[in-house]
């Protein structure tokens, strides 16, 4: 079995905590409906979902202002920019 050292045991529990006070010092709302959950779920069990699927993530974080559900349209997988360099811009 694998298992992590104490440095780094201790280094992930000190990013937790100070994860966790961003997160309640900012208000921070990542909530993500149950709907949207489960229609990415659905899109994740196809084949190569990861480079070419379509995934709904939280555009804002910040509190919302009335009617804004803070997802707008679907966002391309953050995975298939990462892993593929697929940058912002495109240019000829």
């Amino acid at each position: 079995e694998m298992q992590l050292t104490d440095f780094v045991n201790a280094a992930f529990t000190v990013f937790i905590v100070l994860l966790t006070r961003v997160i309640l010092t900012f208000d921070l709302n990542l909530y993500v409906p149950l709907s949207r959950v489960d229609a990415n779920m659905q899109r994740a069990h196809s084949r190569d979902a990861c480079a070419k699927g379509k995934f709904f993530f939280r555009r804002h974080m910040a509190p919302l202002e009335e009617g804004d559900d803070g997802f707008g349209i679907e966002y391309t997988s953050m995975f298939s920019k990462v892993a593929n360099g697929q940058s912002e811009s495109k240019s000829p």
